[in-house]
């Protein structure tokens, strides 16, 4: 695993919206994706991959709480030693251990 899709809206807060490896979380992002598209949001790329906005039109009365960032976040544990991460917390805790 090590990959989630998280949701942020500018309102505040977040939460995930799946999380898996990363070929299922891209293929779940690119699903929301088309699904903003159809319904005619406005989306940015912010980083190619792995960060998008979803915009509030300018004439819109208020921001929508389905305008925020879609992420596709990597989750890595860190030595606590040397700093190099790891994919799992038991490779980290055991990184610089003799």
């Amino acid at each position: 695993m090590g990959y989630r899709l998280r949701f942020t809206p500018y309102a505040g807060g977040g939460y995930d919206c799946t999380a898996g490896d990363r070929a299922y979380v891209r293929h779940e992002a690119a699903a929301v994706l088309r699904h903003g598209h159809a319904q005619g949001d406005i989306v940015s790329i912010l980083t190619r991959g792995s960060r998008w906005g979803f915009e509030t039109p300018d004439d819109a009365a208020m921001v929508s709480d389905q305008d925020g960032f879609l992420s596709i976040v990597h989750d890595v544990f860190t030595c606590r030693e040397c700093g190099s991460e790891h994919e799992g917390i038991g490779d980290a805790m055991g990184c610089c251990t003799s």
